[in-house]
């Protein structure tokens, strides 16, 4: 909280923060500081929306970072709950990531391809940390054919 504040009064005056201002950040409660947040967005001509798109940016760029952490720590993989399957295609020698199954056979239907496993691993992780999980929207030709066949 220390460091966000710090960061915020830095960005909206451009130099460097006094001793005064950071004391002052921190005795603010929540209200006064989402007040003088406000404020200062208003009087710097910053909106709430683009400070919040930087927010959703920098919030990307640590949950890859984290991914990174992640998949260089193989304590932390075998602890994480990868909601991808990692697999290696054994005639191109390629790693990939499925992020879809045919919803009639679980066949694996849409993948990222990788060179390395480690980096399947981290895109895995990386998606998950993310909030994605893998579709089934839709039947892959060869299982619809067998069903319509049956």
């Amino acid at each position: 909280m220390k460091k966000h504040i710090k960061n915020i009064i830095n960005l909206f005056n451009h130099r460097k923060i006094e001793k005064e201002d950071y004391i002052e950040s921190i005795s603010l409660s929540s209200s006064d500081f989402e007040e003088k947040y406000r404020n200062e967005c208003s009087k710097h001509a910053v909106t709430i929306e683009k400070l919040n798109g930087l927010t959703v940016v920098s919030s990307a760029k640590e949950k890859i970072i984290e991914s990174y952490e992640i998949a260089l720590d193989p304590e932390r993989v075998e602890k994480t709950k990868i909601n991808f399957e990692v697999d290696i295609d054994d005639k191109s020698n390629r790693w990939s990531v499925i992020t879809g199954y045919c919803q009639l056979g679980g066949c694996n239907q849409e993948e990222l391809i990788f060179n390395s496993e480690f980096e399947a691993r981290r895109k895995a992780i990386e998606l998950t940390l993310n909030g994605n999980k893998p579709k089934s929207t839709t039947s892959c030709p060869s299982c619809f054919s067998e069903y319509m066949n049956s």
